[in-house]
C-alpha cells in the first residue's frame, strides 16, 4: 500500500512539473510577458 501511495506521489510531482514547464514555456513565448 505504501508504496503504491508514493508511486502516486511521484506521478502527481510529475505531472506537477510537466504543468510548470508548460507555464514557463507559455511565459517564454508571449511577447506580452518579456521582461
Amino acid at each position: 500500500v505504501w508504496s503504491a501511495f508514493m508511486d502516486g506521489v511521484q506521478d502527481n510531482y510529475s505531472d506537477l512539473d510537466r504543468v510548470l514547464n508548460g507555464v514557463d514555456e507559455a511565459f517564454e513565448n508571449s511577447p506580452y510577458l518579456k521582461k
